[in-house]
């Protein structure tokens, strides 16, 4: 972008111009001089995330979301509107690093026997009342210690195939951690 700016009024520059790009010492120099920009990782975003950001798309989901909210009722009833989401956390351990002998063609290091995942369920309404967590592992008995540490009213549950199927666990979660308040039915 700079090389681009620097071409168009036609200034002098010592910009790569096979390259049309602006140098190292030019970068540094005006992060010298811009002492409230610093580099940064930038997180990925798919391109089609980004175009579901997009002014339309946002307008359009909020006005299908108040359309929504008045069929249903809903409106200024803050404590009946739940956003719910679920993390996928690796049961497996990803071995640091290991010394090893110059040469070595085979380092190993022990991990969980067992590929997985464990899903965690988190629910909160618009109040920011938080339902206790739930937790989905895979595999077919359940054990007391996958409860060891969990919140209050924190519910497990067992699953041969790991993530949400058709939200039925989530209605489990739901009827299990709260009852629906009557102005909410």
């Amino acid at each position: 972008m700079a090389f681009h700016l620097a071409e168009q009024p036609k200034i002098q520059h010592k910009f790569d111009r096979q390259a049309e790009l602006a140098g190292y010492d030019w970068l540094s120099s005006f992060l010298r001089r811009h002492t409230e920009l610093s580099i940064r990782k930038a997180e990925s975003l798919s391109r089609n995330r980004s175009l579901g950001m997009g002014r339309e798309v946002v307008a359009k989901y909020f006005e299908l979301l108040s359309s929504v909210l008045e069929q249903h009722q809903l409106l200024g009833k803050s404590a009946c509107l739940y956003n719910m989401d679920e993390k996928g956390l690796q049961l497996n351990n990803r071995p640091g690093g290991v010394i090893a002998k110059k040469g070595s063609k085979v380092v190993s290091a022990l991990t969980a026997a067992e590929k997985g995942e464990t899903i965690t369920i988190s629910c909160c309404n618009a109040e920011g009342t938080f339902l206790p967590p739930a937790c989905i592992f895979k595999g077919k008995n359940k054990k007391p210690e996958f409860e060891d540490g969990m919140p209050p009213g924190s519910v497990v549950y067992m699953n041969q195939e790991v993530g949400i199927h058709k939200h039925t666990n989530f209605s489990r979660v739901a009827k299990v951690s709260f009852y629906f308040k009557e102005n909410c039915k």
